[in-house]
């Protein structure tokens, strides 16, 4: 195979790697992991960039608004999106992976994820 081929499938192959669905449980397991840290002292303890709710329509082809707990912005970012009931009470969560124009989830299970659920229910809560 000449080497200028072999180079542009290492390229292709790389990139794809570095895709966020190939990304985000990782990163997501990692950021789980965060959220058990509750001292605030602590360089792992999550602050947050800022917690705010994005109205619906606000993006193309997003119907339902959502609380949006962003932990990091810019290349890449991640962000928690709480969908919420008219009473408050949380029905989905979703945790974002994005990076220049790509993007991934997984959606949180309130069994599975029943800390991580309880601790973003509250953040609403107090809102």
């Amino acid at each position: 195979m000449p080497q200028g081929v072999r180079e542009q499938i290492q390229r292709t192959t790389q990139r794809e790697e570095r895709r966020c669905k190939n990304l985000v449980q990782e990163q997501f397991e990692g950021r789980l992991e965060d959220l058990k840290v509750t001292d605030p002292d602590d360089e792992n303890y999550i602050e947050g960039l800022c917690f705010d709710y994005v109205e619906p329509e606000t993006f193309n082809d997003q119907r339902e608004g959502y609380w949006r707990w962003q932990l990091s912005w810019g290349g890449p970012s991640d962000e928690f999106r709480i969908y919420i009931n008219p009473d408050k009470s949380v029905h989905r969560i979703e945790y974002w992976y994005m990076d220049w124009y790509d993007g991934a989830h997984v959606t949180l299970s309130p069994e599975t994820h029943s800390d991580a659920w309880q601790l973003l229910q509250d953040k609403v809560d107090e809102a």
